[in-house]
């Protein structure tokens, strides 16, 4: 991957799985909470940083992958004790169209507090 890296800037998710990049000098405090091909979620003190990719429409089953990688991460957060959270990565949804999963990543964002922010 190294030699990769070297050569190009990487598109999309040419290795899979999902990662959160850390400043060496906070190393010593971040503790990796849950690890999965899916998302990551790492905890600082009393911030959670998530980092996710889910699924696309059409992908083999993605519509179950999609709700049970939501759950899980709902399960593990709720586990946790923490004041800050950022959620963050490849959601995979259109927020200003149509999107099946739609409802199921609205009512996740409530259930855990979270509002719904954007970037351009």
């Amino acid at each position: 991957m190294e030699e990769v890296i070297s050569a190009k800037v990487l598109r999309c998710r040419p290795f899979g799985r999902v990662a959160i990049f850390v400043k060496t000098s906070l190393c010593a405090g971040v503790k990796l909470i849950c690890k999965n091909s899916r998302f990551i979620i790492t905890q600082l003190g009393d911030l959670i940083l998530v980092n996710v990719y889910l699924p696309c429409p059409g992908a083999n089953n993605w519509d179950n992958e999609y709700v049970n990688c939501l759950a899980l991460i709902a399960n593990k957060l709720c586990e946790l004790d923490y004041k800050n959270l950022i959620f963050g990565g490849n959601l995979n949804t259109d927020f200003a169209r149509f999107h099946p999963m739609r409802s199921s990543i609205m009512d996740f964002f409530s259930d855990l507090g979270l509002r719904l922010t954007a970037t351009v």
